[in-house]
C-alpha cells in the first residue's frame, strides 16, 4: 500500500503542539531559573517541564502519523472541551469557553477527516 502523505490539517496541529510543548519547556525554565531550590515553584517547573517535552513527542508522532499520539490529543480535546462546556454558565468565561470549544472541535476534525483517517491507519 503506499504511503499516505501528510494532510495540511495535521501538519497544522502538529505545529500548534510543538509551539504549546516549546512555551511550556521555556516557562518551566524560567520558574525553574528564578525559584528557590526545594520549593513548590521548583516542583511547577519540573512539571511544566515534563508536560512539555510530553507535548514534543505527542506532536513528534502526530507529524509520524502514529495513532497513539492522535488518540492522545483527542483525549485531552475532549477534555477541554467539556470544561469548557462546564464554564459556558460563568458570563466572564462565555467568549474564552467557545473559543476553546471550537479549537477543540477543528483540532478533531483535522485528526479525523478524509485524508488524515488515511493517514493514521
Amino acid at each position: 500500500m503506499p504511503e499516505t502523505s501528510r494532510p495540511l490539517g495535521v501538519t497544522l496541529v502538529a505545529l500548534l503542539i510543538v509551539v504549546a510543548g516549546i512555551g511550556l519547556v521555556v516557562r518551566g525554565v524560567m520558574e525553574l531559573l528564578s525559584s528557590d531550590q526545594g520549593s513548590a515553584d521548583t516542583v511547577v517547573a519540573v512539571v511544566l517541564l515534563v508536560v512539555g517535552v510530553a507535548y514534543v513527542l505527542v506532536a513528534k508522532g502526530i507529524f509520524n502519523g502514529n495513532w497513539s499520539s492522535r488518540l492522545i490529543v483527542s483525549i485531552l480535546s475532549l477534555v477541554a472541551m467539556i470544561g469548557s462546556v462546564i464554564t459556558l454558565v460563568d458570563p466572564e468565561e462565555t467568549v474564552i469557553s467557545i473559543v476553546q470549544i471550537v479549537a477543540a472541535v477543528v483540532i478533531l476534525a483535522l485528526l479525523y477527516g478524509g485524508r488524515a483517517r488515511q493517514f493514521f491507519s
